[in-house]
């Protein structure tokens, strides 16, 4: 059903727009369509949350959610390789934190048994301080990334290699 609008009339009290049992039909109606697609119980209560095949979680926590979406909270949430040809994709994402001198080594999944030889990474600071990744030292099982102290970063990477 499309939204149904209702006519308010051009002027206040002037007769031009809907009556007010044909209004209020009309809203109705929207609530109807909204409490069906978000999903609602037999007494006509929204759902705690929404079922992930309507577009939610399905879940009322951050971790449940993750869980429903078939996120994982830690690094190296990927099995395997994609394998390209000779080229494989590994990926990973979670949360690190990095050590007292500001490092942190983020390991792949699964290392390369030749090299890595580039890294996509994208990194959330809730801090705001600069990043470095460290492009130069990349090996077969891990990069590292440069912060503040003691901070904890959110990531989630693409690693190319061999």
């Amino acid at each position: 059903m499309a939204k149904q609008t209702v006519n308010i009339g051009a002027n206040a009290n002037d007769g031009s727009g809907d009556a007010a049992r044909s209004a209020f039909n009309k809203i109705n109606n929207n609530f109807d369509e909204l409490y069906d697609g978000l999903g609602q119980d037999s007494k006509g209560n929204l759902l705690g949350s929404v079922p992930v095949v309507r577009g939610g979680t399905g879940a009322q926590t951050t971790a449940d959610a993750r869980k429903n979406l078939g996120l994982e909270s830690t690094l190296g949430a990927s099995s395997g390789f994609i394998s390209h040809g000779d080229i494989k994709t590994t990926v990973g994402t979670g949360v690190i934190k990095t050590g007292s001198d500001g490092i942190a080594a983020v390991a792949f999944s699964q290392a390369f048994s030749k090299s890595c030889f580039h890294v996509v990474a994208c990194v959330g600071n809730p801090g705001g301080s600069a990043l470095q990744i460290n492009d130069t030292n990349w090996t077969s099982s891990y990069f590292s990334i440069k912060s503040e102290p003691s901070t904890t970063l959110r990531i989630n990477y693409i690693a190319y290699g061999e």
